[in-house]
């Protein structure tokens, strides 16, 4: 699972963007901030993330959230491990120099581009601006063209939110919308941002465990699928997976298996055998290290 990290002016659920424009509308004060909920939102973006294996929630959430939270917060600052950064407009919970210095050492940074939302917004946006050293007028071409810039051992990804991944474009609104092509043209374009903006310009190895039963039979032989996928521009010649099992379970497989030659973005399956001893419900069963040669 990617760890990702969103702050901006955006809204991640429907709800949330309905009820700031429900208040915009009642207090006059605040009515320029967001009129079309849809365009300020982005719901399915966030569902599809967590399909294809990205947990992305508020920063607040990883960073002031419940303990397991913020353990992998701690543990991914402490160890440098590549996450995914989505900046709409402005950051308010994690500065944004330190969220270049993580991109410096192989995290991605997504920069999104909502005309409707940077002309509401343009004092919010301005650190970004300058931070990035670009205009709002080479942002807006840099997210329609979706640009990508490496920065060291990092990437630079320029998204145009309202185009691509705004519930706008993928929800029918009240007063009509998108028809059905439309809307199935937009999910694959979404799907395409999705599946660019989680490749890593380091060796990063994703793995998802598959066909794990709700409970286990007891001296039963189960196989476990694991799906190995390689989410870096780069090939990788070997890797190493050391798979840690509790005492209740017997492998019968080697612990140690070997995934050779795997192209850049691609993904392996590869399967172990184990018998549980005992019987019951078990959560967290398996552990996995990787030993990468690129």
């Amino acid at each position: 699972m990617i760890l990702g990290y969103y702050d901006g002016l955006h809204f991640l659920d429907l709800l949330s963007s309905f009820q700031n424009t429900a208040w915009s509308a009642l207090y006059g004060s605040w009515a320029h901030l967001q009129d079309d909920p849809l365009l300020g939102c982005l719901s399915h973006f966030k569902a599809e993330c967590f399909a294809k294996g990205i947990q992305l929630e508020y920063a607040p959430t990883w960073t002031r959230g419940w303990d397991e939270w913020k353990t992998l917060w701690r543990l991914s600052e402490e160890n440098r491990f590549p996450c995914l950064f989505v900046i709409s407009g402005h950051s308010k919970e994690i500065p944004l120099h330190r969220i270049l210095k993580r991109v410096e050492t192989g995290s991605n940074l997504v920069v999104l581009y909502s005309s409707h939302l940077y002309s509401s917004y343009q004092d919010l946006c301005k650190e970004l601006l300058d931070t990035l050293q670009l205009s709002e007028s080479e942002l807006k071409q840099y997210s329609k063209i979706q640009k990508i810039v490496q920065h060291s051992h990092g990437r630079i990804l320029y998204i145009n939110s309202d185009a691509e991944i705004s519930d706008g474009v993928i929800e029918r609104g009240p007063f009509g919308g998108q028809t059905e092509v439309e809307i199935v043209d937009a999910r694959q374009r979404m799907d395409k941002v999705i599946d660019t903006i989680s490749v890593f310009a380091i060796p990063y190895i994703d793995c998802l465990v598959r066909s794990v039963p709700a409970s286990w039979p007891k001296d039963e032989t189960l196989v476990v699928e694991l799906e190995v996928r390689n989410k870096s521009i780069l090939d990788i010649d070997s890797i190493f997976i050391d798979i840690s099992l509790p005492h209740e379970f017997e492998p019968l497989s080697n612990n140690t298996i070997e995934v050779e030659k795997l192209k850049a973005n691609s993904i392996r399956s590869i399967a172990t055998l184990v018998v549980p001893r005992v019987k019951g419900v078990f959560t967290d069963f398996i552990r996995l290290a990787f030993h990468i040669t690129t």
